[in-house]
């Protein structure tokens, strides 16, 4: 739309004369020492900026916004020289931030009910706090720091812990994803045949930022014959390799409560090469405590 279109529009809506607007212009936005002439070619912006004021005074939160674009609101920078600029309003800033963590927690894979599984939630006990102790520090630290392997006996806290530190991660806007090693092998092999969406998964699982590994060593039970399932254990080697050659951070949940017991599990070179890789890129920290789903005291797992 021209300029002219524009204003005759704005003063038909006002349904008053342009003297009339443009003295309500430099009376309602103070514009004590510049002249009305000034203002009058000026009032375009003006309008904009005095348009941007009511509607942040009614402001109802950043989703209303009325104005275009959303959260920007045409402001006076330079009195002396009537110099306009868009600038952010602070509900902007927390909008945006929460829809990037909207949108990292919808990318991170986590199942909804391990969204609340924070520290704030988790019961610290003289069992565990060692644990909880260093999943804080993991969390609070920077994407230079080692990894962690959360190792201990079911029920006692280890994939709260993780989730803990996934979550803490997502709020701070830093990408982070979530896989249990099972649904992950599964769903790796459902893309047999298809080398982009293969391709795709592998990406997201050695490139994201964080990694949390949930249940690592479930999969590798002996088949009916007796073989161990070497395909896994070689997925799972690319991608523990892939994380360590490049710096990225993995947290992993296990029952295996040291490294030995682990690659005797996995068994074979390969078994010893993959915890030879977590022991390298990892801290162990052991989760104790009783089975607390089996005492009914919820949120740990």
């Amino acid at each position: 739309m021209e300029i002219t279109e524009r204003l005759a529009e704005k003063i038909m809506s006002s349904q008053t004369d342009t003297k009339s607007i443009t003295r309500s212009l430099k009376n309602d936005l103070d514009l004590v020492s510049i002249s009305l002439e000034e203002v009058e070619h000026r009032m375009i912006d003006l309008l904009d900026v005095r348009k941007g004021q009511h509607a942040c005074s009614r402001c109802d939160g950043r989703e209303e916004c009325p104005l275009l674009p959303p959260g920007m609101r045409l402001e006076i920078i330079d009195r002396e020289e009537l110099r306009t600029a868009y600038v952010r309003c602070d509900k902007d800033h927390a909008y945006t931030v929460q829809r990037q963590i909207d949108r990292l927690m919808n990318n991170s894979r986590l199942p909804k009910r391990f969204r609340q599984m924070t520290f704030d939630t988790f019961e610290v006990g003289a069992e565990n706090e060692k644990a909880y102790n260093g999943s804080f520090e993991t969390a609070s630290g920077g994407p230079e720091e080692p990894g962690l392997i959360l190792a201990g006996p079911v029920g006692t806290g280890k994939t709260h812990l993780a989730c803990a530190i996934l979550n803490h991660r997502i709020e701070h806007g830093r990408e982070a994803v979530f896989c249990t090693v099972p649904e992950l092998m599964a769903d790796i092999r459902n893309t047999f045949g298809s080398d982009d969406s293969t391709s795709e998964i592998m990406d997201l699982v050695k490139d994201v930022d964080l990694l949390l590994l949930d249940d690592f060593g479930t999969e590798y039970r002996r088949s009916s014959n007796g073989k161990r399932v070497s395909w896994v254990l070689e997925q799972i080697w690319v991608i523990v390799n892939n994380r360590l050659m490049n710096d990225r951070q993995l947290i992993v949940t296990t029952n295996y409560e040291t490294p030995s017991l682990m690659a005797e599990a996995l068994g074979g070179v390969m078994g010893e090469r993959i915890v030879s890789r977590l022991v390298d890129m990892c801290k162990w920290v052991r989760v104790n405590g009783e089975d607390r789903r089996l005492s009914g005291r919820r949120g740990k797992a």
